[in-house]
Protein backbone atom coordinates (compact mmCIF):
# COMPACT_ATOMS: atom_id res chain seq x y z
CA UNK A 1 0.00 0.00 0.00
CA UNK A 2 2.72 2.32 1.25
CA UNK A 3 4.81 1.86 -2.14
CA UNK A 4 1.65 3.08 -4.35
CA UNK A 5 1.44 6.08 -2.40
CA UNK A 6 5.10 6.85 -2.76
CA UNK A 7 4.50 6.52 -6.36
CA UNK A 8 1.65 9.09 -6.36
CA UNK A 9 4.04 11.38 -4.58
CA UNK A 10 6.94 11.12 -7.02
CA UNK A 11 4.80 10.95 -10.28
CA UNK A 12 2.94 14.29 -8.38
CA UNK A 13 6.02 16.16 -7.53
CA UNK A 14 6.90 18.30 -4.74
CA UNK A 15 6.02 22.01 -6.10
CA UNK A 16 2.14 21.32 -6.52
CA UNK A 17 0.27 23.56 -4.26
CA UNK A 18 -2.50 21.95 -1.87
CA UNK A 19 -5.97 22.97 -1.61
CA UNK A 20 -6.07 24.40 2.46
CA UNK A 21 -8.24 22.29 5.11
CA UNK A 22 -12.06 23.57 5.71
CA UNK A 23 -12.07 26.57 8.29
CA UNK A 24 -14.52 25.20 11.23
CA UNK A 25 -14.14 21.94 10.47
CA UNK A 26 -17.38 19.87 11.65
CA UNK A 27 -15.75 16.76 12.24
CA UNK A 28 -13.99 18.01 15.33
CA UNK A 29 -16.21 17.41 18.49
CA UNK A 30 -15.60 18.24 22.23
CA UNK A 31 -12.57 16.66 23.33
CA UNK A 32 -10.79 16.00 19.78
CA UNK A 33 -8.61 18.20 17.80
CA UNK A 34 -6.77 18.03 14.32
CA UNK A 35 -3.54 16.75 14.60
CA UNK A 36 -0.52 19.26 13.93
CA UNK A 37 2.21 18.59 11.98
CA UNK A 38 4.39 18.62 14.78
CA UNK A 39 2.55 16.13 16.53
CA UNK A 40 3.16 13.54 13.58
CA UNK A 41 5.97 11.85 15.06
CA UNK A 42 4.13 10.76 18.22
CA UNK A 43 1.66 9.42 15.83
CA UNK A 44 4.16 7.17 13.88
CA UNK A 45 5.98 6.04 16.89
CA UNK A 46 2.56 4.51 18.11
CA UNK A 47 1.59 3.43 14.53
CA UNK A 48 5.11 1.28 14.40
CA UNK A 49 4.89 -0.10 18.23
CA UNK A 50 0.86 -1.03 16.67
CA UNK A 51 2.41 -3.12 13.59
CA UNK A 52 5.13 -4.82 16.05
CA UNK A 53 1.94 -5.84 17.63
CA UNK A 54 -0.02 -7.02 14.78
CA UNK A 55 -2.50 -4.14 15.18
CA UNK A 56 -1.80 -1.99 12.79
CA UNK A 57 -2.67 -1.36 9.30
CA UNK A 58 0.89 -0.58 7.58
CA UNK A 59 3.66 -2.46 7.86
CA UNK A 60 6.37 -0.09 9.49
CA UNK A 61 9.72 -2.02 9.62
CA UNK A 62 11.51 0.61 7.83
CA UNK A 63 12.44 4.30 7.56
CA UNK A 64 11.56 4.23 3.52
CA UNK A 65 8.21 3.13 4.88
CA UNK A 66 7.54 5.61 7.32
CA UNK A 67 8.20 8.66 5.51
CA UNK A 68 6.13 7.84 3.02
CA UNK A 69 3.63 7.65 5.84
CA UNK A 70 4.23 10.57 7.04
CA UNK A 71 4.18 12.18 3.37
CA UNK A 72 0.60 10.88 3.11
CA UNK A 73 -0.35 12.04 6.74
CA UNK A 74 0.89 15.49 6.21
CA UNK A 75 -0.80 16.06 3.15
CA UNK A 76 -3.97 14.37 4.91
CA UNK A 77 -3.18 17.25 7.31
CA UNK A 78 -2.70 20.29 5.24
CA UNK A 79 -5.46 19.02 2.82
CA UNK A 80 -8.20 17.29 4.17
CA UNK A 81 -7.27 14.36 1.62
CA UNK A 82 -6.51 10.72 2.26
CA UNK A 83 -4.56 9.06 0.08
CA UNK A 84 -6.49 5.35 -0.45
CA UNK A 85 -4.62 2.82 -2.69
CA UNK A 86 -7.10 1.02 -5.01
CA UNK A 87 -7.24 -1.66 -7.63
CA UNK A 88 -6.11 1.05 -10.42
CA UNK A 89 -4.00 2.88 -8.50
CA UNK A 90 -4.36 5.88 -5.27
CA UNK A 91 -7.60 7.39 -5.20
CA UNK A 92 -8.49 10.73 -2.96
CA UNK A 93 -10.68 10.43 -0.18
CA UNK A 94 -12.31 12.33 2.70
CA UNK A 95 -10.60 12.27 5.67
CA UNK A 96 -9.73 13.19 9.25
CA UNK A 97 -6.51 12.95 11.66
CA UNK A 98 -7.32 13.97 15.10
CA UNK A 99 -6.57 13.51 18.79
CA UNK A 100 -7.63 13.94 21.95
CA UNK A 101 -5.23 15.68 24.31
CA UNK A 102 -4.99 16.42 28.27
CA UNK A 103 -3.20 19.80 26.96
CA UNK A 104 -2.09 20.75 23.68
CA UNK A 105 0.95 18.89 23.75
CA UNK A 106 -0.06 15.43 25.36
CA UNK A 107 -1.99 13.16 23.19
CA UNK A 108 -4.17 10.52 24.70
CA UNK A 109 -5.10 8.87 21.95
CA UNK A 110 -5.21 9.64 17.91
CA UNK A 111 -7.86 8.35 15.25
CA UNK A 112 -7.50 8.21 11.59
CA UNK A 113 -10.97 8.28 9.78
CA UNK A 114 -11.72 8.58 5.88
CA UNK A 115 -14.46 8.06 3.45
CA UNK A 116 -14.70 7.66 -0.30
CA UNK A 117 -17.68 9.56 -0.42
CA UNK A 118 -20.16 11.88 1.56
CA UNK A 119 -22.76 8.98 2.03
CA UNK A 120 -20.80 6.45 3.10
CA UNK A 121 -19.59 5.54 6.59
CA UNK A 122 -16.58 7.14 8.24
CA UNK A 123 -13.87 4.00 8.51
CA UNK A 124 -11.66 4.58 11.29
CA UNK A 125 -8.58 3.48 9.50
CA UNK A 126 -6.73 3.47 12.58
CA UNK A 127 -6.97 4.75 16.24
CA UNK A 128 -4.29 4.09 18.84
CA UNK A 129 -3.62 5.47 22.34
CA UNK A 130 0.35 5.86 23.30
CA UNK A 131 1.45 2.97 25.70
CA UNK A 132 1.83 4.83 29.16
CA UNK A 133 -1.93 5.83 28.54
CA UNK A 134 -3.89 2.51 28.01
CA UNK A 135 -5.79 1.00 30.69
CA UNK A 136 -7.00 4.28 31.40
CA UNK A 137 -10.03 4.56 29.35
CA UNK A 138 -8.75 6.94 26.95
CA UNK A 139 -9.57 4.83 24.49
CA UNK A 140 -13.55 3.94 24.73
CA UNK A 141 -13.32 7.93 25.28
CA UNK A 142 -11.28 8.89 22.23
CA UNK A 143 -14.30 6.49 20.02
CA UNK A 144 -16.81 8.05 21.66
CA UNK A 145 -16.20 11.56 21.07
CA UNK A 146 -14.97 10.72 17.44
CA UNK A 147 -18.81 8.71 16.85
CA UNK A 148 -19.95 12.47 18.29
CA UNK A 149 -18.44 14.09 16.06
CA UNK A 150 -19.18 12.83 12.98
CA UNK A 151 -22.85 13.57 14.07
CA UNK A 152 -24.75 11.91 12.28
CA UNK A 153 -23.31 9.52 10.47
CA UNK A 154 -22.20 5.72 10.80
CA UNK A 155 -19.00 4.45 11.74
CA UNK A 156 -16.97 1.23 11.06
CA UNK A 157 -13.56 -0.12 11.55
CA UNK A 158 -11.98 -3.40 11.00
CA UNK A 159 -9.58 -5.00 12.95
CA UNK A 160 -7.29 -7.60 13.56
CA UNK A 161 -8.35 -10.34 16.30
CA UNK A 162 -5.24 -9.66 18.06
CA UNK A 163 -5.93 -6.42 18.92
CA UNK A 164 -8.29 -7.39 22.17
CA UNK A 165 -7.96 -4.36 23.55
CA UNK A 166 -9.07 -2.65 20.53
CA UNK A 167 -11.67 -4.30 20.93
CA UNK A 168 -12.65 -3.63 23.98
CA UNK A 169 -13.03 0.21 23.01
CA UNK A 170 -14.86 -0.66 20.09
CA UNK A 171 -17.47 -2.46 21.66
CA UNK A 172 -17.18 0.37 25.02
CA UNK A 173 -17.92 3.01 22.82
CA UNK A 174 -21.28 1.29 20.74
CA UNK A 175 -19.73 -0.47 17.93
CA UNK A 176 -20.95 -4.01 17.14
CA UNK A 177 -19.07 -6.95 15.87
CA UNK A 178 -20.12 -7.97 12.72
CA UNK A 179 -18.02 -11.10 11.58
CA UNK A 180 -14.29 -12.15 11.20
CA UNK A 181 -13.21 -12.48 7.78
CA UNK A 182 -10.72 -15.57 6.87
CA UNK A 183 -7.61 -13.60 7.30
CA UNK A 184 -8.59 -12.84 11.26
CA UNK A 185 -9.86 -9.61 10.88
CA UNK A 186 -13.01 -8.55 12.83
CA UNK A 187 -15.32 -6.20 11.28
CA UNK A 188 -17.49 -3.68 13.07
CA UNK A 189 -20.07 -0.99 13.20
CA UNK A 190 -21.82 1.60 14.96
CA UNK A 191 -24.77 3.16 13.61
CA UNK A 192 -25.26 7.30 13.62
CA UNK A 193 -24.98 9.15 16.57
CA UNK A 194 -25.92 12.27 17.73
CA UNK A 195 -24.45 12.67 21.28
CA UNK A 196 -26.05 12.24 24.70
Amino acid sequence: MLKRVEGWFRRRGQGDATPAAPAGDSAIGLGLRPVPVEMLDAFLETARLADNRGCSPWVLREEQQLATLRRALEYLVQSGVWLQVADEGVEHWEGHLMTLCARPTEPLGFVLACRPRPETAWQLRFFCVPEHWRGRGHGRQLLQQTREAFQGEPCVARLPVACEAGARCLEGAGFERQGTDATGVRYYEAPAYWGP
